[in-house]
């Protein structure tokens, strides 16, 4: 066991064997569909679009995989899935186009190395985050990958923490960067330092989504071993009070909105009185300190996927000249870290692999499975990143810039954050249905001075490659020296764009452009199904 991995607690390890015996009670139809889901869900398992096939979601907490671990996913997914692996902007790895049969014998596998799905998903404590460079950021006030592990191992241990109104999402920053998110999650960490003393801001509340909202501010500064007892009461409060009869109010954010701020916080302090006198047995947190030899090289993967023989050479390169650790990012890229006198050998071993690995585009999309795959989609946003990448291929700006696309209101492409992001809809237009992407720009994330994307309008999803060509062409040439990104958005760029989607609303007549009433990918008409 190193310090790098979290332990399984029993009821985990019970609640897994079990499910073997649930998919029989389905298969046989002696457990209706329904409340099947009611398990599965939970489990980390999702159904897809295609009929019969589902999405197993491995729980990968502080988006750290071992080498072995890469190595075993990356096996299940070539013996039970569709030999690709993605990377979800929660940092969780996915296996896709799996049978319900086999997915008794994934989960015991992944058990057996020590590795879970349980709160991949449902109304549960889901995977706790981390800035993808913690540990080898220079800006950061401690590295805050052992914290997220052990707060991982010390949620996942009650059962309580798998019944909740909703999904409970936790982050940790190891500064006011932000890279973990910890501003617009149910419950934030920023690290920092005190006269020497580690510990964190704690923020609560946060949420996207329809209706996203910023997280509040419920601690100043508290020594960081205190991160389990705070966790726990915010739990409680979210137990207690989190709406259980109304799906699309149920999250934490909408508890404050109905509370207000200052009855939250009372609630909060109440309940964190209440457990201070309690025993909570919490597990220990092994401190690192940041290694300034040590590089991380980025491995960027064309929407979140990666084969699983590749992956499985990636694992192995990880052992071989690094530190034996695959990371995840909420980019969808993988990480590797390695000493600073390996980097060469390192990369040229990445590169050798696929090129694209080592290609950091100046516009990268960010995109959720979209319609193709899930359930709840509308558009396929994979296909829409696609194409935007193909159209600005040769666009060359003098910042990296990301485009957050979501396939619809719910946000796992994390469009209400974006600098410039984009979530699908369905518009009827000339008596037909046509795929269309609403619009927001000027999102940003930093501790105490974060902002939501404002909306702008929507356009037809046809439109969105070109109009997006014309927008960073004109931000490369408007983009002022030492200036970001979330700059010249402010400055310059959101006033541009209100005025350049006029040009891009219209959709033409079916007759001249069918095109239009089609998404990306497919070649029939489109609809919701």
């Amino acid at each position: 066991m190193t310090e790098l991995t979290y332990r399984l607690s029993e009821t985990v390890v019970e609640d897994t064997k079990a499910f073997r015996g649930e998919v029989e009670r389905f298969l046989s139809g002696e457990l209706s569909a329904a409340d099947f889901k009611s398990i599965r869900v939970p489990m980390g398992i999702y159904e897809q679009r295609v009929s019969g096939t589902y999405m197993v979601r491995v729980r990968g907490a502080a988006g750290v995989f071992l080498s072995e671990h890469a190595n075993l996913i990356a096996d299940l997914s070539k013996t039970y899935g569709n030999g690709i692996v993605h990377v979800t902007t929660r940092q969780d790895l996915q296996i896709h186009g799996v049978k319900i049969d086999d997915t008794p014998a994934i989960l015991e596998r992944l058990l057996e190395a020590g590795l879970s799905t349980r709160g991949g998903g449902g109304n549960t404590v889901r995977n706790v985050a981390v800035c993808p460079f913690a540990g080898v950021d220079a800006d950061e006030a401690f590295d805050v990958t052992p914290y997220a592990l052990a707060l991982t191992e010390y949620l996942i241990r009650e059962r309580s923490s798998f019944s909740l109104p909703r999904k409970f999402k936790v982050a940790f920053s190891g500064c006011s960067k932000d890279c973990a998110l910890a501003s617009i999650t149910d419950l934030g960490f920023f690290a920092h330092k005190r006269d020497g003393v580690r510990g964190f801001s704690v923020y609560a509340g946060g949420g996207m989504g329809a209706h996203s909202a910023l997280g509040i501010k419920i601690e100043e500064f508290v020594p960081d071993t205190a991160i389990f007892e705070i966790a726990e009461a915010m739990k409680r409060v979210f137990d207690q009070h989190g709406d259980r009869t109304n799906r699309s109010k149920a999250r934490l954010r909408y508890v404050v909105a109905r509370l207000g701020e200052e009855e939250f916080r009372r609630l909060y302090q109440e309940e964190l009185e209440s457990v201070r006198c309690e025993d909570l047995h919490a597990p220990k947190i092994s401190i690192t300190e940041r290694k300034t030899n040590v590089s991380a090289i980025p491995v960027h993967l064309p929407l979140g996927d990666i084969p699983a023989d590749h992956l499985q050479l990636l694992a192995d390169i990880a052992y071989n000249l690094g530190d034996g650790v695959i990371r995840t990012t909420q980019q969808e890229n993988l990480q590797l870290r390695v000493s600073s006198s390996m980097i060469d050998e390192a990369t040229a071993a990445v590169k050798e692999i696929d090129e694209r690995f080592m290609h950091s585009k100046s516009v990268q999309c960010v995109a959720c499975v979209g319609a193709t795959i899930c359930q709840l989609g509308l558009c396929n946003s994979r296909g829409l990143a696609e194409a935007i990448e193909a159209e600005l291929q040769d666009i060359s700006l003098p910042f990296e810039a990301t485009v957050q696309i979501s396939g619809c209101l719910n946000s796992c492409g994390h469009h209400p954050i974006a600098s410039f992001g984009l979530y699908g809809s369905a518009v009827r237009m000339n008596g037909r249905l046509v795929p269309f992407y609403n619009i927001v720009a000027g999102g940003h994330l930093c501790e105490g001075n974060s902002a939501l994307a404002q909306p702008i309008t929507r356009i037809p999803a046809r439109a969105v490659p070109s109009m997006l060509k014309q927008f960073w062409t004109s931000a490369a040439k408007n983009h002022q020296p030492n200036e970001n990104l979330h700059q010249m958005m402010d400055r310059w760029g959101i006033a541009y764009l209100r005025e350049l989607v006029l040009n891009y609303e219209q959709v033409p007549a079916y007759e001249d452009e069918p095109e239009y009433y089609r998404d990306f990918g497919c070649c029939s008409d489109f609809a919701v199904k």
